[in-house]
């Protein structure tokens, strides 16, 4: 049973941080809640103006805000515990235990009374909230990105939780890449960090983290490694995708830009990506099929530049127009 009261009149079961308004409204579910799905703890998931007591409790406060969930009792969640942003979020206390399949716990104050069960892992990022465990963390990882995580129990004999610190471990030469461990648990995928932070924010599961699912997840594994461009999946492999490969903040020297375009289907050589790609490096057109008319191509990429000065050291000779020459004549003069 759902009830709406504030921090001050909450029963003495829970112990709030002192620091929040005692006239703050929070909902209180006296028993056991088992909920379908994710918990959703981001004020923009129906906290502010009163949504979520809707929507979780039936309760008709709508304009009231609700600071956060309180449960006398178990919390048992179908999905995942997400709290994305780092900044902020609604309280949540629960006097049992709290079983999830993830947890991303960051700007939220989050205490919970008995074990906290995850079926994968608890991520805990950046410095502005607190995760509280008063019994035991079970889960495969505990993942910790700056943030306060306090665990008071005693682990159990034989545990096997893996305790991974992003301040520790990380490659200086790469900071992109993942950690040991942490690749590890991701069965070796090649997501950047920043790819696998997003998704441990949004309470993601490992399996989808393996491999890249997003158009920017794969623009930035083929900027890691261009030879995995052959990887991405067809329902990906659009005009989109390429121009997105082949974006000015593109990172691949320009020989590997050769490389990747030359592995880009005739298909999709539309003349938007073959712009982008002469922008980046003007001889990738060399790699175009033969159907091509490279005099043809390297004319229209030219003269569509803005500052053709700075690519025409990187012209061939042979292609070097009057026409383009008078373009570059054009932009120089005062």
């Amino acid at each position: 049973m759902f009830t709406l009261c504030t921090i001050d009149t909450l029963p003495s079961a829970f112990t709030a941080p002192s620091w929040l308004p005692p006239t703050e409204h929070v909902l209180v579910h006296q028993g056991d809640l088992a909920l379908d799905g994710d918990l959703l703890l981001d004020w923009n998931a129906g906290w502010n103006g009163g949504g979520i007591a809707a929507t979780l409790a039936g309760l008709p406060v709508a304009g009231q805000d609700i600071a956060g969930l309180c449960v006398q009792g178990d919390l048992r969640l179908g999905g995942a515990l997400v709290n994305a942003d780092g900044e902020t979020g609604p309280l949540l206390l629960v006097t049992g235990s709290l079983g999830a399949r993830q947890a991303s716990c960051g700007g939220s104050y989050i205490r919970v009374g008995g074990d906290l069960r995850v079926e994968e892992v608890v991520y805990g990022h950046y410095n502005h909230g607190q995760l509280v465990v008063d019994g035991q963390l079970i889960a495969q990882a505990l993942v910790n990105d700056d943030h306060g995580i306090d665990v008071r129990g005693q682990p159990a004999k034989g545990s096997k939780l893996l305790r991974i610190d992003l301040s520790d471990g990380r490659n200086p030469d790469d900071p992109e890449s993942l950690p040991a461990a942490l690749k590890k648990l991701l069965k070796k995928s090649p997501l950047s960090l920043e790819s696998v932070r997003a998704g441990l924010r949004q309470g993601r599961s490992l399996a989808s983290m393996a491999t890249p699912q997003t158009a920017q997840e794969w623009r930035d594994v083929v900027w890691n490694d261009y030879t995995r461009i052959a990887k991405i999946p067809k329902e990906l492999r659009t005009e989109a995708m390429y121009l997105a490969l082949l974006a000015p903040g593109c990172p691949l020297p320009r020989p590997e830009v050769h490389e990747l375009f030359a592995k880009i289907p005739a298909r999709e050589l539309t003349p938007a990506v073959r712009q982008a790609a002469f922008a980046l490096a003007p001889k990738s057109l060399l790699m175009l099929p033969p159907k091509f008319d490279l005099q043809r191509e390297f004319e229209a990429c030219f003269l569509a530049l803005d500052d053709p000065e700075a690519l025409v050291a990187e012209i061939p000779v042979q292609f070097m127009s009057p026409a383009m020459a008078a373009h570059l004549s054009a932009r120089v003069s005062p």
